[in-house]
């Protein structure tokens, strides 16, 4: 990848996670309703690699982060 692709995939997600944050767990997580325990763990890491705050200089990557960590939690109950 090159750096200006992976920065837009961040700014892409973090738009989509802000946007998405009053909907399910797993609409956050960006997968179905179906999805199992194992699909959400995975794809909240995939996630929390692409936004986490050290790692992303996007302004609203700390607020983004804070609801894919809730969003995760809420997904395991």
């Amino acid at each position: 990848w090159q750096r200006g692709q992976a920065r837009q995939e961040q700014y892409r997600e973090i738009a989509r996670v802000m946007a998405s944050r009053m909907a399910s767990p797993e609409a956050i997580l960006g997968l179905d309703a179906a999805a199992t325990a194992a699909e959400c763990r995975k794809a909240y890491y995939r996630l929390a690699l692409l936004i986490h705050p050290d790692k992303c200089c996007c302004e609203d990557a700390s607020a983004a982060f804070q609801i894919l960590g809730d969003a995760h939690a809420r997904s395991m109950f």
